[in-house]
């Protein structure tokens, strides 16, 4: 078998590395831009003025609506910084580990958003129902009977938290796997460190597609619609969930947990790597279901423009939800591990470390030892 020599083996691990920093803007690209598409419209509602679930006015400048409207400008500022990030790792294979670092430590802030929308859910739960009462939602229906307010507040909550970490949790990964690259330690990201965040993500996914079948099996159950629309033109939101047609909800639903448990099937090896084509288009397909039923159609059904916010802000939450499971597959599958990360990259051993005739790492001390063990019987 033909070895490389010591310079054409650092040439190549350097194309790698460059092969990998611009992968990594590019997807930061991605992610950012929904970051800062998102927010807008909420941004623009907040500061205009409007009320709330309970018809009264929105005040800006306290409590809550100060808190959710700082997070969405958070938000806006996290998605700029992404992408100039992103931009100048992919297109010119640029950047600084210390202002990398520094946007990762500020995307934590958007988390106020995960925890303000949570207050918001459990707080109108409270109340005897947990989802907005516009003009035409089951709240608004005297005749209906109400759902059960703690188990749509409960999956509220879940599908919040699952939303709001695939989004920022994507941004957080790439990020910091980009620092490592710009900090010269390349080899702390072999095929294990994705592999185990593959279970998460997964995980993620499956809290996601969880919190929409059971809150669409609920409401399925309650009112036996056979698979129709809730009656009267009635709908129900709660957190990201906007509910005219519980099926499609439901169906949702169950291919993102089919997709979920399918990505930690891969993590504990029962599925094997070969199958990871497969694996990716059906999680993309997942995405593809997603941005039809619950991002277009739901959505469009209701009368007037009642929803008119929820496509644009949905979509960004989606994409990181589905896109992170695929892209951790696929370099968990791509990428070598530890013991032969820093041969690929072509990086030279670690300080104490020497290279022996097989190619394999020795401790230096071992080596010495080896050494005077030689001169020895040399005598």
């Amino acid at each position: 078998m033909q070895t490389l020599d010591a310079k054409t083996k650092k040439l190549l691990g350097q194309v790698r590395i460059d092969k990998e920093v611009q992968q990594l803007g590019c997807l930061l690209m991605v992610t950012g831009f929904p970051e800062i598409v998102q927010p807008l419209t909420w941004i623009a509602g907040l500061i205009n003025g409007g009320k709330d679930e309970f018809g009264d006015p929105i005040t800006v400048t306290t409590g809550l609506p100060f808190s959710t409207l700082f997070g969405y400008l958070c938000c806006v500022l996290i998605g700029v910084l992404a992408l100039f990030v992103g931009y100048a790792a992919a297109f010119h294979n640029a950047g600084n580990k210390r202002i990398t670092l520094a946007v990762s430590i500020f995307v934590q802030t958007a988390y106020i958003l995960t925890v303000s929308t949570c207050m918001n859910v459990t707080r109108v739960a409270s109340k005897g129902s947990n989802f907005d009462v516009p003009l035409g939602s089951i709240s608004d229906q005297d005749d209906l009977p109400e759902p059960n307010a703690k188990l749509l507040a409960s999956m509220g909550v879940i599908a919040i938290i699952a939303y709001w970490f695939g989004m920022l949790g994507s941004i957080s990964l790439l990020l910091g796997s980009l620092q490592k690259f710009q900090e010269g330690k390349p080899e702390e990201r072999p095929a294990s460190y994705y592999k185990g965040r593959l279970l998460f993500y997964s995980f993620v996914l499956f809290l996601g597609g969880m919190a929409q079948l059971v809150v669409g099996a609920h409401l399925e159950w309650i009112y036996k619609l056979g698979g129709g629309p809730l009656p009267n033109g009635a709908f129900v939101k709660v957190a990201m969930l906007l509910i005219r047609y519980p099926s499609l909800a439901m169906t949702v639903g169950a291919v993102q947990i089919f997709n979920a448990i399918w990505g930690m099937l891969r993590y504990f090896g029962i599925m094997k790597p070969k199958d990871g084509g497969a694996f990716v288009c059906s999680v993309w397909f997942g995405w593809f279901v997603q941005l039809v039923l619950q991002i277009m159609v739901q959505p469009s059904i209701l009368p007037g423009a009642t929803a008119a916010r929820a496509p644009p802000t949905l979509t960004a939450f989606a994409f990181g939800m589905n896109f992170m499971p695929a892209f951790l597959d696929s370099k968990a599958g791509s990428l070598p591990n530890e013991t032969e990360i820093r041969d690929y990259y072509g990086l030279d051993p670690t300080k104490g470390d020497t290279e022996n005739d097989t190619g394999s790492f020795v401790d230096e001390e071992q080596a010495n030892a080896s050494q005077r063990f030689q001169n020895v019987q040399d005598c």
